[in-house]
């Protein structure tokens, strides 16, 4: 009582360090709103791209070296393309781990999509090409097996698949599941575009997402090019073959026996496009890991600057608070007593700012579902592990100045300045 009756008054009026607080505390509650909304937004990103990642493409990338080969415009027919194609793969089988060669018109997630005319139960010459059929994929014999697609029914291509042979199909289970769906698509017989000539279906393989991971399958169906007619419904090669090899170890490796082959059988010709496809996986995953990291990053720095924002306000309220702590410790408060009373402070700040913070991720959730792959923006997991990590940041930010002003000395604080 002495020394509280001897003490001088504080020399900021009690309205100045209240208005001082409240404007501190409107400044940090905005800084963490607007962190909540970054932090959200990260998170609902971070988790979108990690789905994308464990997505089932129905091919597996791994050890397989992909390349085009350019060669002199006035050797670029359909069938002087085929036969320079089949020499280079008979080479190709002959390198060390080789375990398959192939090629194709496309490769999974080259985003060039064509029809072939379109696919249909009965023939027609006049009928006009379908731009909206299901999409075409033109293969050597071993493409599957380079690929690693799965054959779910039936047979893939095989040696008697030759020219002159049955033509033989093969459609993915979209496609089966769409055209056949209350019929067993083996054995039935399809056309191509205008094509007289039927095709028979002997195999269904697994679906492909063809034009990215955040794709769902298309419709689609793969034919052996040793059948594929010389003047069918397109251009066998429109920007020349794509090229595939499965090895057993780095296939980046055979690029020089690669370069040297294709060399010897035309030195006019050029390697072109050389990349794995564990690489052409992953750039056409760039945007959505560019999106991911840009707001993880922008998110960590709102809430550091938040975590700091909330340290900062917390010190000066237990600066400004020391002699009225002191006399709580006198009278007999506990350490965790003063300890709850500066957190709830800390917390209604907290809170307040989630709910702002809530608020505005709402109000962009409409951007943000064109974003997203396979959650939605108001994904109850991520916004409990975000929110969750937020309050502990928060609580954290706030422990230091709130433990400082439990060890406050009642003599100290109450002591004449």
């Amino acid at each position: 009582m002495d020394a509280l009756r001897d003490g001088p008054i504080a020399k900021p009026s009690s309205f100045t360090v209240t208005r001082r607080l409240s404007a501190q505390g409107l400044l940090v509650v905005a800084e963490i709103g607007m962190a909540t909304v970054l932090f959200i937004g990260g998170g609902l990103m971070m988790r979108s791209f990690v789905k994308l990642t464990r997505v089932d493409p129905g091919y597996r990338a791994s050890n397989v070296l992909t390349f085009q080969v350019g060669v002199p415009g006035e050797q670029s027919s359909t069938r002087q393309l085929k036969g320079f194609a089949d020499d280079l793969l008979a080479r190709l089988r002959s390198l060390p781990d080789v375990q398959a060669v192939a090629y194709a018109n496309q490769l999974p997630t080259v985003n060039l999509r064509d029809t072939a005319g379109g696919l249909w139960r009965t023939p027609d010459a006049n009928r006009r090409p379908s731009p909206e059929g299901p999409d075409a994929r033109l293969a050597s014999q071993d493409y599957l097996k380079v690929m690693g697609i799965r054959v779910i029914a039936g047979r893939g291509f095989g040696q008697q698949d030759t020219a002159g042979q049955p033509r033989v199909l093969l459609v993915n289970e979209t496609l089966a599941r769409n055209e056949f769906a209350t019929e067993n698509p083996l054995g039935q017989t399809v056309f191509i575009g205008r094509d007289p000539s039927p095709w028979t279906i002997v195999g269904v393989v697994a679906d492909v997402r063809q034009f990215g991971l955040d794709q769902a399958p298309e419709p689609q169906f793969f034919a052996d090019l040793r059948q594929w007619p010389e003047a069918g419904a397109m251009p066998t090669f429109p920007v020349g073959p794509y090229y595939a090899i499965r090895t057993s170890g780095n296939p980046t490796s055979a690029i020089p026996y690669v370069r040297s082959m294709v060399r010897q059988l035309n030195p006019q010709a050029t390697l072109d496009n050389i990349a794995t496809l564990d690489q052409i996986v992953a750039n056409s995953m760039m945007r959505p890991r560019m999106y991911a990291v840009l707001l993880a990053i922008f998110a960590g720095v709102a809430v550091g600057l938040a975590a700091i924002g909330i340290y900062g306000v917390m010190a000066y309220s237990v600066s400004r608070r020391t002699r009225e702590i002191g006399v709580r410790i006198a009278l007999g408060a506990r350490r965790a007593d003063v300890l709850g009373l500066v957190l709830r402070q800390s917390g209604t700040l907290t809170i307040a700012g989630m709910i702002i913070g809530l608020a505005g991720a709402v109000g962009l959730s409409r951007y943000l579902a064109g974003l997203l792959f396979a959650i939605t923006p108001f994904d109850a997991a991520t916004l409990s592990v975000v929110l969750l990590t937020f309050a502990a940041i928060a609580i954290l930010a706030a422990y230091v100045p709130a433990s400082r002003a439990t060890r406050v000395d009642p003599a100290v604080a109450l002591r004449c300045e």
